[in-house]
């Protein structure tokens, strides 16, 4: 063999051998990317599962509060909200109009729903204090990690006020009040936690929205205020259920969400 076919073979074997190294690296980086296909997909379906359950596990606790309530408060027109998570309590039942104090009708109901709170919560949550509230029964593997008790106003200015923000100020301090009659008659809500193994918060929180919020109809739009009976369904205290949810991929595997 001369030496130029010499060459030429040499570099013929040189091509091939590159060829078969490109080709061995697309195949490895199509593994590559098929098992970080397959990662996400198995990820994004845990996340799905653990969202949709934890939509269901809301659903559930909604309506045993509501057939609760019905039962300790009958004629007490509770109303909920399985998409958005609200319990939903008239302004007629708790305060006078205009007033941020509880009538003493809205201290009797309160003090019942702080009863059936301290008895339901517990399984969807965690207690700081050892000897405080606890779950009676299973508890649930999804947990509640707010639950905001919300004041809500109709659009009509509050007497007297000069500012523009008596409703906004209406609807705080009818939250705050309704936080403190809750905690006041079972101190153990208070200590209870949306579980967190790294930071632990209080799940009881305190919001006024004053006319901001209105009741919204089937169709996502506000309900209009133009009669008394309108207005009365805005004026309300909302206690508003916010599931955990999952945190990161390492916290889902690991189920410390």
């Amino acid at each position: 063999m001369s030496e130029i076919s010499a060459r030429r073979r040499q570099s013929e074997i040189e091509e091939e051998s590159y060829f078969i190294s490109m080709s061995d690296m697309l195949v490895g980086l199509l593994f590559v990317f098929i098992i970080l296909l397959v990662y996400f997909a198995v990820t994004f379906k845990q996340k799905e599962d653990y969202l949709v359950g934890a939509g269901e596990a809301r659903k559930k606790l909604l309506e045993q509060l509501e057939k609760d309530i019905e039962q300790k408060l009958p004629g007490v027109d509770v109303v909920i909200s399985r998409e958005t998570g609200i319990l939903r309590l008239p302004e007629e039942v708790l305060f006078e109009s205009n007033e941020y104090e509880l009538s003493p009708r809205g201290q009797a109901a309160i003090k019942s729903v702080a009863a059936i709170l301290a008895n339901r919560l517990p399984c969807y949550t965690k207690s700081t204090d050892p000897n405080g509230l606890h779950c009676v029964g299973p508890e649930e593997s999804h947990r509640i990690d707010t639950l905001l008790v919300e004041g809500h106003t109709d659009a009509d200015p509050v007497r007297g006020d000069l500012t523009g923000l008596g409703n906004l100020d209406l609807s705080a301090r009818r939250a705050t009040r309704t936080y403190l009659a809750l905690t006041q008659a079972q101190p153990g809500l208070d200590k209870l936690t949306n579980g967190d193994s790294v930071y632990p918060t209080p799940v009881l929180g305190v919001a006024g929205y004053g006319p901001h919020r209105p009741v919204p109809d089937d169709a996502g739009r506000p309900l209009p205020q133009n009669t008394a009976p309108q207005k009365a369904l805005h004026r309300r205290i909302d206690l508003r259920f916010i599931m955990v949810t999952p945190k990161s991929d390492a916290a889902l595997r690991d189920g410390k969400i």
